[in-house]
């Protein structure tokens, strides 16, 4: 049995994303400060193909500060909020619209992981190892925020990336602080959508009730 507990009451719910993966997610975003506990009642549990569950699983942690970058693609802005204030605003580029390969997808994202430096490699567009400097991972299809210093003069009125959000050096070094790994980052403007093909935060792309239908627990 899975259950999660929360210092302050949230709805949420399972939802099986696929055969072997669940996860739990609230129906709006947690609240500040919130005490999230999840145990996994697992001891003895027949697993199939005759395995079973070694031992019972708990696991707790604090959710920080609220804190979301909000991005548009038309009007090639991102501005970041903490909890509910406006903090900052950044002209910002973003995939080639006319491009399917290249176009940034719209939807809720997730910071994954952060690098001082990245090399990015696409060779289906003949690049290989471009460096960029304070990179964050906001889906597994290649999609990341980071200084692009070739590209400041479209940055605020154009998209041109390859999928990437380009920002100033100083606008990624601003975002690459402030943000940690669980946060959300808004995406709209664009019309295709985050989804299962961009690796496995895609949870807020599936609408609640949609979710909720995943869910073992739903009748």
């Amino acid at each position: 049995m899975l259950s999660v507990q929360t210092s302050v009451p949230t709805e949420g719910s399972w939802a099986w994303l696929d055969d072997t993966a669940v996860h739990w997610r609230p129906k709006t975003y947690f609240t500040a400060n919130t005490k999230v506990t999840v145990t996994a009642t697992l001891y003895g549990l027949s697993l199939g193909n005759g395995a079973y569950g070694r031992q019972d699983l708990t696991v707790s942690f604090n959710i920080g500060r609220f804190s979301v970058l909000r991005d548009d693609t038309r009007t090639h802005r991102l501005v970041a909020y903490a909890n509910g204030i406006k903090v900052a605003d950044y002209p910002a580029g973003y995939g080639l619209d006319s491009d399917p390969h290249r176009v940034t997808h719209s939807g809720t994202h997730v910071v994954m992981a952060k690098y001082p430096v990245f090399f990015m490699t696409n060779l289906k567009y003949d690049y290989r190892n471009v460096e960029a400097r304070w990179a964050v991972r906001i889906s597994d299809s290649g999609e990341l925020t980071h200084s692009a210093p070739w590209s400041i003069h479209q940055q605020g009125r154009t998209n041109v990336s390859h999928g990437c959000i380009n920002l100033s050096p100083a606008a990624a070094k601003a975002v690459f602080d402030a943000v940690l790994p669980g946060d959300p980052v808004e995406i709209t403007g664009s019309s295709p959508q985050l989804g299962a093909a961009d690796g496995d935060y895609y949870d807020r792309a599936i609408q609640w009730d949609a979710w909720v239908i995943k869910s073992a627990l739903h009748d």
